[in-house]
């Protein structure tokens, strides 16, 4: 590799690497913040103000919308896609990576809950939910679907983009589809009232800091795969 080109090439992993990281902090920042507001109970009126915007509206169109959303983010889904992705001939490429980051996702998750053990919501459940979807028994901080959902939709769109889409435009459809997808998912655990806004927020800040990290190790080793690669030649 030419020395002018390896420079560029360096400020720019520096630099991605920089970003990456202070996104990853900003998130964690954020979470910290939010634990504090619900450890003090400064957060309630803002819980209630969301719920109140979003079961005010609840009609019959987007009572089946939302359960229709929530399933994208069940486990049950996410851990079939993932044993269909751990099939598939590129599983070194998407299914592996995918899988390591969700089992991540999900560990955290189920400790911060065990350590919190936040209940659920109270009177805003959608009983007559359809497809009968029922009550979550487990507790509420942070929310799963929001934090594990977001990991696995992010994850699986990132490495389809970086090992198979080729032209931009395919790209940004993509990316537009995850976050519209994500954003609707933790919009729908509020709805169905299964969850507080701040468990929402604080699921999707601890996805951010995953994705993050899984990005910044997904570029260092493919530095250091380009970088053995022109030594060797």
């Amino acid at each position: 590799m030419d020395y002018k080109l390896k420079l560029s090439y360096n400020i720019y992993m520096n630099k991605t690497k920089f970003i990456l990281i202070t996104i990853a902090s900003e998130s964690l920042a954020i979470l910290l913040i939010f634990v504090a507001l619900i450890l003090t109970d400064s957060i309630t009126a803002l819980d209630k103000y969301c719920f109140n915007v979003l079961t005010a509206n609840r009609t019959n169109f987007f009572n089946w919308f939302f359960v229709l959303i929530t399933f994208l983010g069940e486990t049950k889904v996410i851990v079939l896609a993932c044993l269909i992705l751990l099939c598939l001939p590129n599983r070194k490429k998407v299914g592996i990576p995918v899988i390591l980051a969700v089992i991540a996702s999900a560990t955290i998750n189920f400790l911060l809950k065990i350590i919190f053990q936040r209940q659920r919501p109270e009177g805003y459940f959608l009983t007559d939910a359809p497809l009968g979807y029922p009550f979550p028994s487990s507790f509420s901080f942070p929310s799963g679907h929001s934090q594990t959902g977001t990991v696995f939709y992010f994850a699986l769109n990132y490495f389809l983009c970086k090992n198979y889409y080729k032209k931009p435009w395919i790209e940004i459809l993509s990316w537009s589809a995850t976050v519209v997808i994500c954003l609707l998912i933790c919009i729908s655990r509020i709805y169905l009232g299964v969850h507080f806004f701040s468990d929402v927020v604080c699921g999707l800040m601890i996805a951010i800091a995953i994705i993050s990290v899984l990005v910044l190790i997904s570029t260092s080793k493919s530095k250091k795969i380009i970088l053995n690669k022109n030594k060797q030649t």
